[in-house]
Formats: structure tokens, C-alpha cells, sequence
């Protein structure tokens, strides 16, 4: 039953089905957003994060890089269900408010324009979400290593979002494809700056949650609004955000300013 269900998360093509054509391949994680889908994968059939692996394939590079990536997604759920059974795939209304909170609060104090965080139920109590920043991104090897750390940052928001802000409803791969993408880009990061393998991923775990702490208060006000609403557009986010504490991350990734 295990195997079966997490071979099906790593195939389900139906994330993608979810998203406009434009979307699709390297845009589609650029979003914040989840997928869910319901038929099969346990007997209760609820819903779960689906992980559709064509999202990283312009990430990953070679077939064989993208061989490394699902060997890794298998490791990585395997273990999830093994620590929390089946509700390692689920999302809680309250971890995808944390998780919006997140990916609002970090991606506004590195810089980036806001422009609308939301959430909705999928099925049952299982919750997506998305929040719209900045403008389109891609990480390739003629992008500069400090835009690809601030990209990743941004990405790896939500999941220590749902840490810091909601941590008793926490799911262990609740967001196992924005986690992912987050990694391949601090390896390629390691890989542009000579840095050691796991320097980037450091100094990225670091300087987001350092961006959330900070803004804990902040962070907090945008979950009640999201709790109460579940969307918030601007010009009430530029309300909730205008005294966010900018977050010096170019000395976190090592630069100068």
C-alpha cells in the first residue's frame, strides 16, 4: 500500500492539469501553488500533495540529474509516512494559511511586490493555497547565484512558514515539491560559487527563518486575515506589510551591499 501510494505521487501528472498551459514545466513551481488530487491513494481518499515531477525538469538538468531527483522524492516520502503515516500528505486549512503567511511575509522582505495571498479548500478539510510575487523567475546556469539564493528563499518560505507559524498541524510533505525545488537550486548555487555541497542550503534555511522570526508579529497578522478571508488582495496587503523589517540577505548569502 505504501509503495503503491507513493509511486503514484511521484507519476500524478494531474498537478499540471491544474495549471494554464503557460504554467506548465518551469513555471508551475514558480506559483507557490499546490495540487491535490483524491481518487485511490488511501481508503479514505482524501486528498494529498501531489508531486509531479515534470516540475522539476528544467531544474534538475540531465535525465540522470532528474534520475537523482526521484530517487530522493522516494527517500524523502517514504520516510514522511513512515514518521506520520498518511497524514504526511495532508494540508490542514491552518498549515496552508502558515504556509501563505510564509511565502507573503519573506518574499515582501527581500524585496519583492506582493500582490495577492490566498487560500481554498480542495476537498473535505484539505486546503491549497497561492500567493502572486515579484515578476516571472528562472534559475539556469547564466542566472546570477544571489537571485537564484533569493528565489530559493522565497520557495522554502512556505514550508517554514507552516513550521514556525502552525507547527502542531505541520505535515512532513505537505510541500515536499517547493522543498525540492529549493534544494536543486541551493546545489546548483554550491555548484556556480565553488561553495561545499549543503553551504547554500545552510545560509537558505537560515536567512528565511530569520526573515519570518523577525516579522514574526506581521507574519501572525496575515494568518488571522487569511483565517478570516481566505484571500487579501492589495491595497490591504500593502496595509498589513508596510512595516516589514527588510531582511539584510545579501549578507546572509555572503555579498556585500
Amino acid at each position: 500500500m505504501q509503495d503503491s501510494l507513493i509511486e503514484r505521487v511521484l507519476t500524478e501528472e494531474q498537478a499540471l492539469d491544474r495549471y494554464s498551459p503557460s504554467l506548465k514545466t518551469r513555471k508551475a513551481w514558480l506559483s507557490g501553488r499546490r495540487a491535490h488530487f483524491s481518487e485511490g491513494l488511501n481508503t479514505q481518499e482524501q486528498p494529498c500533495e501531489t508531486v509531479s515531477l515534470n516540475s522539476y525538469q528544467s531544474l534538475a538538468g540531465p535525465p540522470e540529474a532528474l534520475d537523482e531527483v526521484k530517487e530522493e522524492l522516494r527517500g524523502f516520502l517514504t520516510e514522511a509516512i513512515r514518521c506520520q503515516g498518511l497524514k504526511a500528505l495532508d494540508c490542514p486549512r491552518s498549515a496552508a494559511i502558515a504556509h501563505e503567511a510564509g511565502h507573503t511575509v519573506t518574499c515582501a522582505s527581500f524585496g519583492e511586490e506582493v500582490r495577492s495571498t490566498r487560500i481554498w479548500r480542495v476537498h473535505v478539510d484539505a486546503y491549497s493555497g497561492e500567493t502572486k510575487w515579484g515578476s516571472e523567475w528562472e534559475v539556469t546556469e547564466s542566472t546570477r547565484p544571489e537571485q537564484d539564493f533569493k528565489i530559493a528563499c522565497c520557495l522554502m518560505a512556505g514550508v517554514l512558514g507552516e513550521m514556525i507559524l502552525d507547527s502542531r498541524n505541520f505535515r512532513l510533505a505537505s510541500s515536499a515539491d517547493e522543498a525540492m525545488n529549493a534544494r536543486i537550486i541551493a546545489s546548483r548555487i554550491d555548484e556556480k560559487l565553488g561553495w561545499q555541497a549543503g553551504d547554500a542550503a545552510g545560509r537558505i534555511l537560515w536567512s528565511t527563518t530569520s526573515a519570518l522570526k523577525t516579522n514574526d508579529t506581521i507574519a501572525r497578522a496575515v494568518c488571522d486575515e487569511l483565517d478570516r478571508t481566505e484571500s487579501i488582495e492589495q491595497p490591504r496587503l500593502h496595509e498589513l506589510l508596510c512595516s516589514i523589517k527588510p531582511r539584510a540577505w545579501m549578507l546572509d548569502f555572503g555579498g556585500r551591499w
